[in-house]
């Protein structure tokens, strides 16, 4: 009882310390009724001349935030307009990338609308509490921390200027805690798939945890229906030659059954952005935030396709990982330049033949 209860004093003063060093950033949020002790502050494109837009011209990069830390980057959204004509190929050829403490590399290296959740240059609403598209906006509340500076821009690649509204809102603090890890994201493209290989959808090195996917698949044929979900997931943690976690299949992964049955659904954790059985198109998402994948020193997330464990579909994939590590980080392979939508092809059929 003697050394519980010396335990229980010394837990005790740790957590008087704890609340007595004010403006430093706490591992959560607070209580709905009481305030952290950050410093808000907000980067956005206001301007007092009443044009609230940022233009970015063909080829251009430009530097949308250039922060000072310590803080927490907690919320961002974005819109956007000024396309000559109607379209969105400006999902794809708008690239975000985001610097953390002067890092030379991008620990966030994404085309715009696939970090929102938006594959195949196609503007799809849908919400969960980490990422979204509402009526038009494109938001994220990944906290995003960093310790002495913090540097978003924007990279165009169209041919025509385009203009961005935006607004990032987050806190300064003191310090951060000791273990505060850095956000990242990055984009993966195999187009087509490679059949006998598993898709890879992060291949990362450091201590940290895997916070999830966006995962964005399509049929390379019409008559080749669905089958590209016929795979399962393989997570490979701290360099192991079999993986901890082995899935049952594609939709099951996320969350869904018999290729996604009921049609898309948004849950907090899990959800169906798109199907689209014209297009043979479906987009889905997977966060691990109540059941974090932890690794300490690397991990390599992959998944089948089709035929398991053939990989025999031919698809065109794509994917955004999030995750949250320690730096430095593994440098990013370069990003694939191969953005545009693929095509899908007419069903393969013998002269004569009648489609079934």
């Amino acid at each position: 009882m003697i050394a519980e209860w010396k335990m229980l004093k010394r837990c005790l003063a740790w957590a008087v310390l704890v609340m007595m060093v004010r403006g430093t950033a706490s591992a959560g949020p607070p209580p709905l009724y009481q305030k952290d002790q950050g410093r808000t502050f907000q980067v956005s494109s206001h301007s007092p001349k009443g044009y609230d837009a940022w233009p970015v011209g063909p080829g251009e990069t430009v530097v949308l935030a250039d922060v000072e830390g310590p803080a927490i980057l907690q919320n961002m959204w974005f819109t956007c307009t000024g396309l000559p004509q109607p379209g969105n190929r400006y999902l794809r050829h708008l690239v975000l990338r985001m610097y953390w403490d002067d890092e030379d590399t991008p620990s966030v290296e994404v085309p715009f609308g696939d970090f929102f959740g938006n594959g195949f240059s196609r503007r799809t609403p849908w919400i969960s509490p980490y990422l979204g598209v509402t009526s038009g906006g494109f938001y994220a509340y990944f906290p995003m921390p960093f310790r002495k500076h913090a540097r978003i821009e924007v990279e165009s690649t169209l041919d025509q200027s385009v203009n961005i509204f935006f607004h990032f809102l987050g806190q300064h603090y003191r310090r951060l805690p000791k273990d505060a890890l850095y956000f990242h994201a990055q984009w993966r493209r195999e187009h087509p798939t490679v059949r006998g290989e598993r898709y890879r959808i992060l291949d990362a090195k450091g201590d940290g945890y895997f916070a999830g996917v966006a995962l964005f698949m399509q049929a390379c044929r019409k008559g080749h229906r669905l089958n590209f979900l016929e795979g399962d997931e393989h997570i490979f943690i701290d360099g192991e030659e079999t993986a901890s976690i082995r899935g049952t299949g594609g939709e099951d992964y996320f969350q869904g059954g018999f290729y996604f049955i009921d049609g898309p659904f948004n849950a907090p954790y899990h959800g169906l952005i798109l199907k689209d059985p014209e297009k043979l198109q479906v987009a889905c998402y997977r966060f691990h935030i109540l059941d974090r994948v932890n690794f300490s020193e690397s991990i390599r997330v992959e998944i089948e396709h089709g035929n398991r464990p053939q990989n025999a579909a031919k698809a065109d994939f794509s994917s955004v990982a999030y995750w949250y590590q320690d730096e430095p980080h593994q440098p990013f392979p370069p990003l694939n330049p191969d953005r545009d939508p693929a095509t899908l092809g007419p069903a393969f059929l013998l002269p004569g033949a009648v489609e079934w």
